[in-house]
């Protein structure tokens, strides 16, 4: 006996429509790639058939002009499913292409049309987001405070459709892409070379990438998505520069002037917290010295004041985690003062005792009045007026032991007025006190006799 003849049925779908007859298939799968790394598998399709008019009869133009129409409008519809399948077996399912060309062969077509078309569909490799190209740069630039150094990353892909149900996955696997290569972590390890070779990035010292601006973009009908990050990188959790300037009045009064900014690295509210952290740790407690190092490498003759500063002026920016200040110290002795004083003053008056001589008006005198030595002085005079001020916070009892301090350091004595002293009284005392100003104004006046003096030699001063 014969094998018995079997017939084999195969059967080719894109969606509801049914290739009839099963077309002829090119199957050609290309590896995708971007600088050498593998992104996905994009496959072409070609089919190659004939559409025939069975139904009607010979000749019938327009009904392979109907099945003509009713291929180009099958194809044509997107999201939809090729399935081949072989005596039932499924043989090919879950792809769904896209068309990319379809073309009807010259002809009477009059018997048969034939055609051919391209489908392609995409596939992920190893789970990787698929996409067609892709662009990737990094930008290296030294800060002028030669302490930290800018760095931008560049990154764009355009995505490839590997979606399996039909819907389009684009865009989705170029955001992907993209977003598995932020962060400072992808640097190429070879770099930067450059930039630190230059100095901005002192050796031996834990360089830190801290995170700054960022942006991004999206082209919907390229599916493609980019973005821009921005980082700084340092040594320290904050920047700063900084500027002193030397300078004396006509009075020979120097004044040392430094001025700053601190910016806080980081992103969000911990950048401003930890600009906070730098100027009470890292500048403030320094600007007491730097300020004398100043003094000293300019040649001030005197003694830098640094105790209380001649004025400060702080400002900040929490958005933009900033910090700016500026400080001012001189070399002044009024500078010189206690931590918990505001200001102060205290100024001696000696208004010295001299000859006193009786005058005597002759009538008819050509010669004028006689002038006599009575052989005594005047009564001679010494003042003490001065004020205080407490800081802000502080009693007004700091106030009045800084003025009694002060008086007793200008109590009239013999070696200060120049002369002995005889007799001395306290004629008046004047104390003030302002609680609300944490202020105590104070004037005392003292007379004193002194012994005959010669009036008509040089006139010395004292006090």
């Amino acid at each position: 006996m014969g094998v018995p003849f079997i017939p084999t049925v195969t059967k080719m779908f894109y969606g509801p429509y049914e290739f009839v007859p099963v077309p002829l298939i090119g199957w050609n799968t290309t590896l995708i790639k971007v600088n050498d790394e593998s992104l996905f598998l994009e496959t072409t399709l070609e089919l190659t058939g004939t559409l025939c008019d069975f139904a009607g009869e010979s000749g019938q133009f327009r009904n392979l002009f109907d099945k003509k129409d009713e291929l180009q409008a099958a194809v044509t519809a997107s999201g939809q499913e090729l399935t081949i399948d072989h005596n039932g077996i499924p043989v090919l399912s879950g792809v769904f292409p896209t068309l990319d060309s379809l073309t009807f062969d010259e002809g009477t077509w009059t018997t048969q049309i034939t055609y051919s078309l391209t489908f392609v569909f995409n596939e992920e490799i190893e789970g990787k987001p698929a996409i067609r190209n892709f662009s990737e740069t990094w930008g290296f630039t030294e800060n002028e405070d030669r302490r930290s150094v800018e760095v931008q990353h560049d990154i764009s892909a355009e995505g490839a459709n590997t979606a399996p149900s039909g819907a389009n996955n684009a865009f989705a696997n170029a955001r992907s892409f993209v977003l598995g290569k932020t962060g400072y972590g992808n640097v190429p390890s070879t770099h930067p070379v450059f930039v630190q070779a230059s100095g901005a990035l002192p050796s031996g010292l834990d360089i830190v990438a801290y995170e700054g601006l960022r942006q991004e973009n999206i082209d919907v009908s390229q599916a493609s998505f980019s973005v821009v990050e921005q980082f700084i990188l340092s040594s320290g959790n904050f920047t700063h520069d900084q500027n002193a300037q030397f300078s004396t009045d006509s009075n020979g009064i120097t004044s040392v002037s430094i001025d700053g900014n601190i910016r806080g690295l980081g992103r969000g509210d911990i950048c401003f917290l930890n600009a906070l952290s730098a100027w009470n740790i890292n500048v403030e407690p320094t600007l007491p010295g730097k300020a004398v190092q100043v003094y000293s490498r300019f040649a001030g003759s005197g003694t830098l004041f640094t105790s209380r500063p001649k004025s400060l002026s702080i400002s900040e920016n929490e958005f933009f985690g900033t910090i700016s200040y500026n400080r001012e110290y001189d070399d002044d002795p009024s500078s010189d003062l206690p931590s918990n004083i505001q200001d102060a003053s205290v100024a001696v008056t000696n208004t010295e005792p001299v000859e006193i001589h009786a005058t005597i008006p002759i009538c008819n005198r050509s010669q004028g009045a006689i002038v006599q030595n009575v052989g005594t002085t005047s009564p001679g005079t010494w003042t003490v007026n001065g004020s205080v001020t407490a800081k802000a916070g502080e009693d007004i009892s700091v106030a009045t032991a800084f003025a009694q301090t002060l008086i007793n350091d200008n109590l009239p004595t013999s070696a200060k007025a120049g002369h002995t002293f005889q007799t001395i009284i306290l004629t008046s005392k004047s104390i003030t006190k302002d609680e609300l100003r944490r202020q105590v104004n104070f004037n005392l006046q003292w007379q004193y006799t002194s012994s005959t003096f010669a009036s008509d030699g040089p006139v010395q001063i004292s006090c």
